[in-house]
């Protein structure tokens, strides 16, 4: 390949690269409108709401009560979704620093938070393997980590204990690590968007929650250059993999 091919790819990669991070820049700042900026009339239709009930509440009839109740119970569910998406669009500019961090305490930690869970669900960590010290941002792992854990708890079948790999694979200078249960899997048609945020595999009372774990996880890991896949067949369980870039020895060198 001569020179003038190789400046070509690297004027197309960092083009690409600056095309990259000005869409994103454009997401985050769409998103941070829309869950901020919508909150205000939200806010407004919560306030009056109260004032009304507040007001005039004993005047209403059991009909009207319960009319009362859907309203304020939609208000509430809108102001939790858009402080997720406001959450969810300030992963990369709210994140602290990378530094070095023992993916393996950061493991630990995340399996103590949910130690009575674990018990209660009868869970089964199958295989842990040593995991290596990285370059990141040891708090947005742990959320990550955190939320492939908590669905997978979540998720489970509710006759059967459930069993929990957690493997490490180091191929080609990164780490895959893969975390892989035996629970109600997603369904086929969910495949396709589970990691967008407010997408979720299951409905119902047992499976409360917005669906946006597999969404913060997988921006947390592109934040770190990395990329998180899902696997999964319907009842059959599901596979998340995460895969980050493996750090030089000068950048863990003081470690």
């Amino acid at each position: 390949m001569t020179m003038a091919a190789l400046a070509s790819d690297q004027y197309q990669l960092e083009k690409t690269e600056s095309d990259l991070a000005r869409v994103r820049a454009e997401y985050q700042q769409y998103a941070y409108i829309i869950s901020h900026d919508f909150g205000a009339p939200i806010r407004q239709i919560d306030g009056f709401m109260s004032l009304i009930t507040q007001h005039n509440g004993q005047q209403f009839d059991e009909k009207t009560k319960r009319h009362i109740d859907f309203v304020m119970t939609a208000v509430n569910d809108a102001k939790t979704m858009l402080e997720a998406m406001l959450l969810y669009s300030r992963i990369e500019s709210m994140g602290d620093d990378f530094l070095p961090c023992e993916l393996d305490t950061i493991l630990n930690d995340s399996l103590q938070k949910y130690e009575s869970q674990l018990r209660e669900a009868r869970v089964n960590i199958i295989s842990h393997q040593h995991l290596p010290l990285i370059i990141g941002d040891a708090i947005q792992l742990q959320q990550c980590f955190e939320n492939i854990i908590h669905n997978a708890i979540t998720f489970r079948k509710p006759q059967l204990p459930l069993n929990l790999r957690i493997t490490l694979e180091c191929k080609d200078g990164n780490c895959l690590i893969h975390f892989k249960d035996n629970g109600l899997g997603i369904p086929k048609k969910k495949m396709g968007d589970i990691t967008q945020p407010l997408r979720k595999a299951h409905f119902g009372e047992k499976h409360q929650g917005l669906g946006m774990g597999l969404a913060y996880a997988k921006r947390i890991i592109e934040r770190h250059r990395g990329s998180l896949e899902i696997q999964s067949e319907d009842g059959h369980g599901t596979e998340v993999t995460i895969q980050l870039p493996c750090p030089k020895k000068e950048q863990t060198g003081a470690f």
